[in-house]
């Protein structure tokens, strides 16, 4: 899907790419196509008076790719040196081996920018199949933001009607196994100045307004805001990282609850304790009055300029098309925001925040890391990632 992705701009049948980019330049015009988890998104930006004419190069783009051999050669060097110097990163081992722990056997096990040998293995007949089998109108949806009718766009865009096409294949459901007993998993980086501490757990697929957004809401005073507890403790009281936050990461099928901290190597151990000691003692008592007001004013003074631009504004509307959300949506969220209880959100907390419920993943030097690590009393697995 990346592939194609980024293979698609690159020259049409009737032009090249440098033809296709200074015609865009000339009108001021840009248009991107990116492949996500279930999408692939082309997304155009003009000024209204040269919308037919940037339409009619997207059109070409879409209909008439050219997919030469030379430049799938050059793509695909270029995606090999990206993830051979990505995935060298401290902060991409801690997300691989995240992925590794709590999706193994599924397909988020991997992130989607692929490995070496699965990179090296695409051919160009993959790309052309794949465009053939996926890039097809059935299913697409159409965003437009602007100062535009519904008359003129559906005739400026009557060129979609020859868009031919059959369904694309069906995504395969994707089932996750449940984990038990906590471990330690150990990413050996030799000589590493500073360590990544992360407890992970299996969360919720995604969900607008439902129990994945509350729980969001739990964790803004544990992690979710500078201000937070786990921050606070290890970033302006202990000095260990320059940063601890939390976050729930989520799409269709699964979800993830991560809280993550860079820290001095010399303060793994002691940073493992007060993210532990921090969600025990929030799992257990919930919030103060004043975290709970705090989450309402600034949770709701948040979404104020989330929205404003015409890219802001057309990346919501292909969420709500997306997860099929109700329009009204963020007001939902508003209002929840303001009449939700301490005691739900304490509740939530209590569910999911206990500590021995999260895997620990320790990314560092593993010589001197390992027998501290082992001082804790908890199985440690050295865990051996695939680049």
């Amino acid at each position: 899907a990346n592939m194609t992705a980024m293979l698609m701009p690159e020259g049409t049948l009737k032009s090249s790419v440098e033809q296709l980019q200074g015609e865009l330049d000339k009108l001021g015009s840009t248009v991107s196509i990116d492949a996500g988890n279930y999408t692939t998104s082309i997304s155009i930006s003009s000024l209204d008076k040269y919308l037919p004419e940037t339409l009619a190069i997207v059109e070409e783009i879409l209909f008439e790719p050219a997919f030469k051999q030379q430049d799938f050669d050059r793509i695909q060097k270029q995606m090999l040196e990206g993830v051979v110097y990505q995935h060298q990163k401290p902060s991409w081992l801690a997300s691989q081996a995240t992925r590794s722990v709590l999706f193994a056997g599924s397909i988020y096990q991997r992130s989607n920018d692929g490995t070496e040998k699965s990179i090296s293995g695409l051919t160009l007949a993959d790309v052309k199949s794949f465009y053939k089998k996926h890039y097809t109108p059935q299913g697409a949806q159409i965003v437009v933001v602007g100062d535009v009718s519904t008359r003129q766009i559906k005739s400026e865009l009557a060129f979609i009607e020859n868009w031919k096409g059959e369904e694309a294949p069906l995504l395969r459901p994707q089932v996750v196994t449940p984990l038990k007993d906590q471990k330690i998993y150990l990413v050996d980086k030799p000589g590493a100045p500073q360590s990544i501490v992360r407890f992970v757990r299996q969360g919720l697929p995604f969900d607008a307004t439902g129990e994945t957004y509350l729980t969001q809401l739990a964790n803004f005073n544990l992690a979710g805001n500078f201000n937070s507890r786990i921050n606070l403790n290890l970033r302006e009281d202990k000095g260990y990282t320059y940063g601890a936050s939390g976050y729930l990461a989520a799409n269709r099928e699964v979800g993830a609850i991560v809280f993550s901290a860079q820290v001095r190597a010399d303060s793994t151990i002691a940073s493992i304790k007060e993210i532990e000691k921090e969600l025990q003692q929030y799992s257990q008592s919930g919030m103060t009055d004043d975290e709970m007001k705090f989450l309402r004013l600034a949770v709701g003074q948040q979404d104020a300029l989330k929205y404003e631009t015409p890219s802001q504004k057309s990346m919501l509307l292909s969420s709500i098309l997306s997860y099929s959300l109700d329009e009204d949506y963020l007001k939902q969220r508003n209002d929840i925001v303001e009449t939700v209880s301490k005691s739900t959100l304490d509740e939530l907390a209590q569910k999911w925040f206990t500590p021995e419920d999260y895997q620990i993943i320790v990314v560092g030097d593993a010589k001197s890391l390992k027998p501290q690590l082992e001082s804790l009393q908890i199985p440690v697995e050295e865990l051996e990632i695939i680049r």
